[in-house]
């Protein structure tokens, strides 16, 4: 978008409405106009115009950051911690979980399963996000019940792929 100021007058002669335009962008907070790309002098309404040549003005962005809240299925629900995480970031910090009757999966979108995510996963919401630990209980035939434990492939097809640990 472009408009005009006279020189010696006010960037809030910019619109008709007078003021600079307000821009929005998804998972960001506008801190507003500045005289450089990064760094320089910040453009308000108030400011006067003395460049008496063509110039741009550039918005400044800061990138918002979310809370993760983490909650823990197999424990009543009980919240493990919680993570701030940036828009378009990885989550990186997402603890590994131990129980005795039950191998730990990963985490999820939904507390019956949802879209796996990991610590290489983006986040891609612009709101507070809660994540719920799921697991495979190994009561029944497994490492607990002093029968031999049996192991099946996982195909990448699977939608706990990225969550298992390979040994």
């Amino acid at each position: 978008e472009y408009g005009w100021v006279f020189y010696g007058g006010s960037y809030g002669q910019y619109k008709t409405n007078g003021g600079l335009p307000t821009p929005t962008r998804e998972g960001y907070t506008f801190l507003g106009w500045y005289s450089k790309p990064t760094g320089g002098v910040q453009i308000t309404p108030a400011t006067e115009c003395w460049n008496p040549f063509w110039h741009t003005i550039y918005a400044h962005w800061k990138k918002n950051e979310y809370d993760v809240t983490l909650i823990d299925s197999n424990a009543g629900g009980a919240k493990v911690a919680s993570i701030r995480v940036g828009y378009m970031d990885t989550y990186d910090d997402l603890p590994m979980l131990d129980a005795e009757d039950a191998d730990f999966m990963g985490w999820s979108t939904s507390p019956d399963g949802g879209q796996i995510v990991t610590n290489n996963s983006v986040f891609t919401f612009t709101n507070d996000q809660t994540l719920y630990a799921q697991w495979n209980s190994n009561l029944e035939g497994g490492s607990n019940s002093g029968e031999e434990q049996h192991f099946s492939d996982v195909s990448s097809s699977d939608y706990f792929y990225d969550a298992v640990v390979w040994a």
